[in-house]
């Protein structure tokens, strides 16, 4: 919900990414976005392979605020420069884990390439084994901070601390 919150309505470039771990997700998590934006005045699409890329450019040019896409859809929405990052103010990555282990670790870096230096990076695994925990240090500040849940219980610690432990 913080993610729509920080959404200026008046910028109608894209503010918000979110790489769900499959298409079926992603077009799950944009239903629900929009059902929340139409009360918050937001925008969003869904950005995957096997849709129109037509569609996909028509919404790029028109303006939408909130992306959920597979990775590689919206790579390629990037390298087209059809998908301007500059108003980019948070990326969003569901089940990191299975990326990684899917072999998306170089289009999620990609991605990462063309955001703005201040965009706020949200990684949420299921597990943090060391390769999910050596990617996210590529990408993720000093301020990082891990949230683990389990059970009923929540914890806090600096992702800094967590790699050296």
């Amino acid at each position: 919900m913080e993610a729509l919150q920080r959404i200026e309505t008046k910028i109608k470039d894209t503010q918000n990414l979110i790489l769900p771990s499959t298409k079926e997700s992603a077009e799950q998590t944009e239903k629900v976005i929009l059902a929340l934006g139409d009360y918050m005045k937001v925008t969003a699409h869904c950005c995957v392979g096997g849709k129109s890329i037509e569609e996909d450019l028509n919404r790029f040019n028109h303006g939408t605020q909130v992306i959920s896409g597979t990775q590689g859809r919206v790579y390629d929405m990037i390298q087209r420069k059809t998908f301007k990052t500059k108003n980019l103010k948070m990326l969003i990555i569901d089940e990191f884990n299975e990326k990684l282990s899917k072999g998306f670790k170089e289009q999620v870096g990609d991605i990462n390439r063309y955001l703005p230096v201040n965009t706020q990076n949200v990684v949420v695994s299921t597990t943090f084994p060391e390769n999910v925990l050596e990617m996210t240090a590529r990408f993720m500040t000093e301020n990082t901070v891990k949230v683990l849940v389990k059970g009923s219980k929540i914890s806090l610690e600096r992702l800094n601390n967590f790699i050296s432990t």
